[in-house]
């Protein structure tokens, strides 16, 4: 599915000088909300996006740093791992975590965004736009800009008139659902039967994107709505996925078994995180560190602007310093094949 996103989206931002780079961030971000997990994000986004950026001559530092920062979106990006930690530590519940983790996330995903814009006005022999001859799909983007008004146009007209008996809640959903269900439909319809209503564009950019956006659906927007709890959005979110490796012929019982023991070892993981930040909470209670926190926060110059500021730095100074229980080196070489040996040697 990531890789299908990648491609389709910088077919979609081809034409446009770093196209590739606003792919990676806006896969990285639908990656994140899907799977909520940075290592899964990273990883993804290293393998299948970096090649494709410097076979097109990206700068290299440019394309890891974009690649690096979305693929970390995930903590930000709900449903986050992180957020579900810090809900137990702040005795928040996990849905409010995730709405108001909501603006941050897109406030810093349109930054990448911005930053990628201003790379390609300063250095634009940095992020280049895909040749003419690798855009597969051609153009198209009319077409798909009337499909949008088109679906836009069936989510209004259901909201007030099909489903109007209906609360509002469940309204936005059925509407939504009956425009996705048009466009998707028309899509297929049009690639089957070669109607030729859609470009091929249009028509692929739909295809790829209603799943994943489906899956993100059935997680947050249950739980936004307050249809389904955090942990009944997870468990739809699971089926749902289950359902497109089904379609995608890609469900087998090695895959069942691969995506099992993940869960269980991330399961296990995140208890020990909470049991060991509980241990500490209380030690650290004990000898009253709160109060000692507490204070000198409070004493620090400029407000709140001031806390804001010094505990940015605080995280970015001990982001520094910290390291992953696998370095990317191990990842390099888990999947690197070996180096050829000449025939000197």
């Amino acid at each position: 599915m990531a890789e299908d996103l990648l491609d389709t989206i910088g077919q979609l931002f081809g034409p446009v000088r770093g196209g590739l780079a606003y792919a990676a961030v806006l896969v990285g971000a639908l990656l994140a909300a899907t799977t909520g997990v940075v290592a899964a994000s990273v990883i993804a986004m290293g393998l299948i996006s970096l090649p494709i950026m410097m076979r097109y001559n990206y700068n290299r530092g440019f394309a890891t740093g974009t690649i690096a920062a979305s693929g970390t979106l995930a903590q930000i990006v709900p449903p986050s791992l992180v957020l579900i930690v810090m809900a137990d530590q702040l005795g928040r519940s996990v849905g409010d975590m995730y709405v108001g983790a909501l603006l941050p996330a897109l406030v810093i995903i349109s930054a990448y965004c911005l930053l990628v814009f201003a790379v390609t006005i300063i250095k634009p022999h940095w992020a280049p736009a895909l040749p003419p001859e690798t855009r597969t799909l051609g153009g198209g983007v009319t077409s798909l800009v009337l499909l949008l008004v088109a679906s836009v146009g069936i989510y209004l007209a259901t909201y007030h008139t099909v489903f109007a008996e209906m609360r509002s809640e469940v309204r936005l959903v059925w509407a939504a659902t009956t425009a996705t269900v048009f466009a998707l439909a028309l899509s297929l319809a049009n690639r089957h039967l070669k109607l030729n209503i859609l470009s091929r564009l249009a028509e692929q950019v739909v295809i790829v994107l209603i799943p994943p956006l489906a899956l993100i659906f059935l997680v947050l927007g249950t739980i936004f709505l307050g249809i389904a709890t955090p942990t009944e959005g997870g468990a739809m979110g699971a089926t749902g996925a289950l359902v497109l490796a089904l379609v995608k012929r890609r469900l087998s019982f090695s895959v069942l078994k691969q995506a099992l023991d993940a869960t269980t070892k991330l399961a296990a993981f995140v208890m020990f995180i909470l049991i060991g930040a509980r241990v500490f909470g209380l030690t650290f209670y004990g000898i009253n560190g709160n109060v000692w926190i507490e204070e000198l926060l409070l004493a620090l110059p400029g407000g709140e602007i001031g806390f804001l500021l010094t505990v940015t730095v605080i995280v970015f100074i001990l982001a520094v310093f910290s390291t992953s229980s696998r370095s990317p080196s191990s990842w390099s070489r888990s999947w690197c094949p070996p180096p050829r040996r000449s025939a000197s040697t």
